[in-house]
């Protein structure tokens, strides 16, 4: 039986599809709306890298980004599976000096991820489903842009609600 992310971020069981498999927003095509609001996150932000990520019941994969190439990673060792479980924004200000984060190879990689700050999102029936972040190679000792990080976030939750409530 497959795992997949609950209510708030708890495990639960899986015996069907996941809340994202039963959304449009499939990894096989970007959305130009999720788009847009990555893309003013790496701007408002100054991050390199900035994404949605997804989730179903057997990976992370990206809705939209800037600044990386890979379409998916591993959801066990991720910055994501970290910060959706959460109800607020997580920020992690030196992955390198971070244990839980470290062993990541986008960590060890030679201009790899020092800092992210993540938002997770929630379908409307509270199940975590995906993240806004942001991500660079400089760690920090602060993130002021954090308010305009969240708004943004809501704005793509918003977004990932309608979708998910058109396909029910």
């Amino acid at each position: 039986m497959a795992q997949g992310l609950g209510r708030a971020g708890t495990c639960i069981e899986s015996r069907g599809k996941s809340p994202i498999a039963k959304s449009a927003l499939s990894e096989s095509a970007r959305n130009a709306e999720l788009q847009r609001i990555v893309e003013a996150a790496a701007k408002l932000t100054g991050q390199s890298f900035a994404a949605i990520s997804m989730v179903d019941t057997e990976h992370q994969w990206f809705a939209a980004r800037v600044g990386f190439d890979a379409d998916d990673l591993s959801y066990v060792r991720s910055f994501f599976a970290k910060a959706i479980p959460r109800r607020e924004p997580m920020m992690v200000w030196d992955a390198q000096a971070d244990a839980r984060f470290s062993v990541i190879p986008l960590v060890q990689a030679k201009s790899g991820i020092r800092f992210y700050a993540g938002v997770p999102l929630f379908d409307g029936a509270g199940y975590g489903v995906a993240a806004l972040c942001v991500a660079g190679a400089q760690p920090r000792a602060d993130f002021p842009q954090i308010h305009e990080l969240v708004r943004l976030a809501h704005r793509a939750e918003r977004f990932v609600r309608a979708d998910h409530e058109v396909r029910e």
